[in-house]
């Protein structure tokens, strides 16, 4: 006989998959705005957001307005949210229109237990947005999500939608106090700055990084898609007699490098070092942070970055899943390890 507990739990299911069979999948409209930032305070798990947030993150994007998919129940309130940014990404030599799939969240009430239920809502809007992506001509989805929902992403193309690739990467860091991990510049003299504005000298290395480092796939870095992502991060200008030899972008509140470019893999090393100096405490001239150390994702190329270097592991991985939109997209071609990617992408 079941328990008392048990019953209690079985009938809030029941009512639960009852709820969710009433919930309707839709683009996002205006006056959702209310519901959604009452969603992101009471369920999102990263706290409330502002409406200028939510424009700058998802409306007025470099590459335009996001495809956000909004469940809703029988009286048109909020249940759930998932984004799906527009984004630019170089692949085999063209530049493709793709979707970041961003900040799915969904109201307490509607989270089934089991994530293999077909009828689950965060698979309903997924699929939603990806039927509308199909059709407005998107060719490569992608997302860096919380670790937790790359099963998720794994059990998609078990429910209708593209299969393709995922993908997990440890966290590492770097003492900034250790002597080991400051390593002095030899010949030519870099000059670092700190910077929040991008200009076209960024597009020229973006173009040049794609031919000499090379980048066979990545999210295009032109100088507006840096301004937007990046500008409000510590972001470190690395050049080499008034040329931009690269770049390296912190997060201010722990340190971790978000993103990185230099125009092949020997300056990228350079750059990450020129960047590592301008904040080691044993710098006498350090830029004042707020971290004792730098987290990195080991992606391919960070790893082979700091091969030889002190580093400790970290409690914490990145998760990363893929799959084409469009048939004229090669599956082999967006396999994880032929990205260029860092966790801000």
């Amino acid at each position: 006989m079941p328990t008392s507990t048990n019953t209690s739990i079985l009938t809030e299911y029941k009512l639960n998959m009852m709820q969710v069979a009433q919930l309707t999948y839709r683009l996002f409209e205006e006056r959702d705005i209310p519901g959604i930032l009452s969603l992101w305070e009471s369920s999102s798990g990263w706290g409330s957001i502002t409406e200028q947030q939510f424009d700058e993150w998802y409306i007025h994007t470099p590459f335009g307005r996001s495809l956000i998919i909004v469940a809703t129940n029988e009286l048109d309130e909020i249940a759930g949210q998932i984004a799906f940014i527009p984004a630019t990404i170089f692949l085999d030599g063209k530049e493709l229109k793709a979707l970041r799939l961003s900040a799915p969240i969904l109201h307490e009430n509607f989270r089934l237990t089991d994530l293999r239920n077909p009828r689950h809502p965060a698979f309903s809007m997924v699929k939603r947005g990806i039927e509308l992506g199909v059709k407005m001509g998107y060719h490569v989805l992608y997302s860096l999500p919380a670790h937790g929902w790359i099963g998720f992403m794994k059990l998609m193309p078990k429910f209708g939608m593209p299969d393709g690739y995922t993908a997990e990467y440890d966290c590492v860091a770097i003492s900034l106090n250790d002597e080991s991990g400051y390593e002095e510049e030899s010949g030519n003299h870099l000059i670092v700055y700190t910077t929040d504005s991008f200009n076209e000298s960024y597009d020229q290395l973006w173009a040049d990084a794609i031919q000499m480092f090379p980048v066979s796939c990545g999210v295009v870095r032109s100088s507006s898609q840096l301004q937007w992502k990046i500008s409000h991060h510590l972001v470190f200008e690395v050049r080499e007699d008034e040329r931009l030899l690269g770049y390296a972008a912190y997060k201010k509140t722990d340190g971790l490098l978000v993103d990185m470019l230099a125009r092949n893999p020997g300056d990228l090393k350079r750059v990450f070092f020129a960047s590592v100096r301008a904040m080691h405490l044993k710098n006498p001239n350090h830029e004042v942070i707020s971290f004792e150390e730098i987290k990195l994702m080991l992606s391919p190329q960070i790893k082979s970055l700091i091969a030889g270097i002190k580093y400790q592991p970290v409690k914490f991985q990145f998760a990363f899943g893929c799959c084409p939109l469009q048939l004229s997209v090669d599956q082999n071609s967006i396999h994880p390890e032929k990205w260029y990617i860092m966790p801000n992408d």
